[in-house]
């Protein structure tokens, strides 16, 4: 797992955007703006790009956060839940929030479809753009997965090793699968 440490949405985006969208959708809307200023900040045609964003699975961490402020709201009705953690946890928030950076209107959409999410969306754009149904496209793939119950439950899948030694990076080792 790769963490990623002493990032500030705010350079990004609006600070109260900063407390409403949930750690993926920062990192999207990072990506949109340094993408965007690296393009030359060009003009688009606002019916005419489309924005499709890959991701694989919901914002963990907005469920871990909501959780751990109302624990009860698990087992029953919690006065202390925030209905806006609903929000972070939409899968398609990571989109809605780069079309509204990027000021379009065109085809807004998420797709999952796990590990390929990201690569599909740009292949979906691609089709769009090749076809005549878009001009252009902001696409590629949001996932924010560093959290205790995904690492967790990747851990006893298998999926990661748990050897925390200088040779644990060995996907391909026979004893991967073995703590």
């Amino acid at each position: 797992a790769g963490e990623v440490k002493d990032f500030d949405a705010r350079q990004y985006m609006d600070p109260k955007a900063v407390r409403i969208y949930p750690r993926g959708t920062q990192f999207a809307c990072a990506a949109y703006v340094m993408a965007w200023e690296d393009a030359g900040k060009p003009r688009f045609d606002t019916c005419r790009t489309d924005v499709i964003i890959g991701a694989a699975q919901i914002s963990f961490d907005a469920v871990e956060e909501g959780v751990g402020k109302s624990p009860d709201a698990l087992k029953t009705y919690d006065m202390r839940l925030n209905p806006a953690s609903l929000l972070k946890t939409t899968i398609s928030v990571s989109a809605a929030a780069v079309a509204g950076l990027a000021q379009v209107d065109g085809h807004v959409l998420t797709i999952s479809s796990a590990c390929t999410s990201g690569i599909d969306a740009i292949a979906l754009a691609a089709d769009r753009i090749r076809s005549g149904l878009s001009s252009a496209a902001v696409c590629g793939g949001v996932d924010t997965v560093v959290t205790k119950l995904v690492l967790n439950a990747f851990c006893r899948a298998g999926m990661l090793c748990t050897r925390n030694d200088t040779a644990a990076v060995a996907p391909f080792d026979e004893r991967h699968t073995k703590g």
